[in-house]
């Protein structure tokens, strides 16, 4: 559960990080949109997730609400559905509430299987935030805004999403970033501090970026309210063209090539978000007991032995 946690945050980075190139391109209201978004310190937000991996069809929601002033809370619920081999009749279920606080000194992320009220914990330190931070903003200094924003190579209309239900402040942004452009940047960067064994890596990753997709994604917005209401990530075309540009290169063995056909070419995941009631949520906090009685997260005690 705690790796699922942070690879919601992952994820949610990685979407910001991408956005920003879009909003570097030449749309000015797009530009301006996203920079209207910082007036905003609250509200609620929904992600579905839907995929296929070799046999297993999965689909997920996660709902939670969050505040970023005067502190960051964030609360809410996933819900997931795992289908063996794809049959409606064999579904597993699993559901979580967690909690994430700013708790001056660290951030701690609490979760439990919902209905059974057996809460865990793991904390990160704002050392290890600050570490994580100034490590980014060293190499984002190391770049040129030009050659970011050439790794978004295209800022159009999205008609499905404008005007979208009747609504005619609704205004879709369809973005393609560049990918292979962007493994070339930063595994450049990566390989000026790169071990001999990690710059072999590099350099594979190097090989493999350039026959990658790009990725195109749609930002949705409300030009009236000023704000950005969601996104669709259908992400499918890339992960079935990544197997595609793994067995393409000379220097892997078959047998790889193979596995990664196999692993990818028939992968599916496709995911959407929705933002609603922006400064107009209060996230309701843990309760004391319960953060005293939570218990550490495995990998922390696995991590101290």
């Amino acid at each position: 559960m705690e790796k699922f946690l942070k690879s919601i945050f992952t994820v949610t980075a990685i979407m910001c990080f991408m956005a920003s190139f879009a909003f570097a391109a030449p749309k000015d209201e797009l530009d301006a949109l996203y920079k209207d978004m910082n007036k905003v310190n609250n509200g609620k937000i929904n992600i579905e997730v839907n995929g296929k991996f070799m046999e297993d069809v999965f689909n997920g929601v996660v709902t939670l609400k969050f505040e970023s002033k005067p502190s960051a809370l964030i609360r809410g619920e996933t819900k997931f559905t795992v289908y063996d081999n794809g049959d409606m009749k064999k579904a597993k279920n699993t559901a979580y509430e967690f909690y994430v606080e700013d708790e001056g000194k660290a951030y701690t992320y609490y979760y439990t299987e919902k209905g059974k009220n057996k809460w865990f914990k793991d904390t990160v330190s704002n050392d290890d935030k600050k570490a994580e931070k100034d490590a980014a903003e060293s190499v984002m200094s190391n770049l040129d805004p030009n050659v970011l924003g050439d790794l978004t190579t295209k800022v159009d209309y999205d008609t499905s999403y404008t005007g979208q239900a009747g609504k005619a402040d609704t205004v879709g942004y369809k973005v393609s970033v560049d990918v292979p452009k962007f493994v070339e940047i930063f595994s450049a960067i990566a390989l000026e501090k790169a071990t001999k064994e990690d710059a072999e890596k590099i350099k594979m990753a190097q090989e493999i970026g350039k026959d990658l997709p790009n990725i195109d994604y749609t930002v949705i917005g409300d030009t009236k309210k000023r704000e950005v209401t969601g996104f669709v990530l259908p992400l499918t075309p890339f992960i079935q063209g990544s197997g595609a540009a793994i067995a393409k290169n000379a220097k892997l063995d078959a047998m790889t090539k193979a596995i990664a056909v196999m692993m990818f070419s028939g992968a599916e995941l496709d995911i959407k978000g929705v933002g609603t009631d922006y400064n107009n949520v209060k996230v309701e906090k843990l309760p004391d007991n319960i953060k005293k009685s939570a218990k550490q997260a495995e990998n922390k005690k696995a991590n101290k032995k």
